[in-house]
């Protein structure tokens, strides 16, 4: 009598644990043929002998790992958004704080204005209303006072306003004025310039614009040229502007390079020069222009 006797395979259960993961999150390996989920599964559950139940207490198991382990990582980037939130928002506290306890130039007191050249005198210049005609007649004026010999004089200039007295500054001064220079000449300036009469021969009124780019201040000055002598005739208070032929031209002076306009008797009518590339001085007579580079040299507002 012969007994057929089946051998039924007995799987270890840490085996059994190992399948069970497997297919849960089944390793990535190159696809020969075409392939279904169910067809997959119901493959390895024959070949395994791991039951339905099996893989799907494992896979919720992991689903519920993966959420565990995703929780840290929202509340991380939740505490990351709410703390750059609140640097946000102080920073633009700081900000409206800081903006409302600094003084504008038009607040400060207009005492701490300085000249950017040393003076023997100062002599404030306050326009009632800002009309051209009042601060040319105004420059005149001041021009005209009687002060010792090699002198120089500062005359900055204010607005009358209800506060006080506000400081103008260079582009408002092109502005009462009409000018208009070249934007380029504009934005290398820093807004603090100096308007000054040197006492000698002759009253000679100048301009010292501090810059903050030279080579903006270069080009726009090289621009100005054309027109300079007529926008600054009433304020240097020299003569007829030169016939159109006349142009610019570059001279050495006592070593320092500047740049001349002639009249048709080869008198200086306009000159411009660079200090340090700091400062750009025009005047209308090279007196001045070696008083003030002496000066310069010898004593530095900054």
């Amino acid at each position: 009598m012969s007994e057929e006797i089946r051998e039924t395979a007995i799987i270890a259960p840490e085996t059994r644990e190992a399948e069970v993961k497997k297919i849960a999150k089944p390793e990535s390996s190159a696809v020969g043929g075409l392939h279904t989920l169910k067809g997959d599964i119901s493959t390895y559950i024959k070949e395994k002998d791991i039951s339905l139940t099996e893989i799907a207490a494992e896979m919720t198991k992991r689903r519920r790992l993966e959420k565990e382990n995703a929780e840290p990582k929202k509340i991380f980037l939740l505490a990351g958004g709410t703390l750059l939130i609140i640097a946000g928002l102080a920073t633009a506290s700081w900000l409206i704080f800081f903006r409302e306890k600094t003084p504008s130039l038009k607040d400060e007191d207009f005492k701490s204005v300085k000249s950017l050249v040393s003076s023997d005198r100062k002599e404030d210049i306050v326009l009632k209303s800002e009309n051209r005609s009042e601060l040319i007649n105004l420059i005149r004026q001041t021009a005209e006072l009687a002060i010792p010999l090699n002198s120089v004089l500062y005359a900055p200039i204010f607005s009358q306003t209800q506060k006080g007295k506000e400081f103008i500054n260079a582009p408002k001064f092109f502005k009462i004025l009409q000018i208009i220079p070249p934007h380029n000449f504009v934005q290398s300036l820093e807004g603090n310039f100096t308007l000054g009469i040197y006492y000698l021969k002759k009253n000679s009124p100048f301009l010292i614009f501090e810059i903050r780019s030279f080579d903006l201040a270069l080009s726009g000055i090289l621009a100005w040229e054309k027109n300079i002598g007529r926008d600054l005739k009433k304020i240097l208070l020299f003569g007829n502007i030169s016939s159109p032929e006349k142009k610019f031209e570059d001279r050495l002076f006592k070593n320092r390079d500047v740049r001349i306009l002639y009249d048709a008797e080869n008198n200086p009518l306009i000159i411009h020069a660079f200090f340090d590339k700091q400062y750009l001085i025009i005047a209308s007579d090279l007196g001045a222009i070696d008083e003030i580079f002496e000066r310069l040299i010898s004593f530095s507002p900054r």
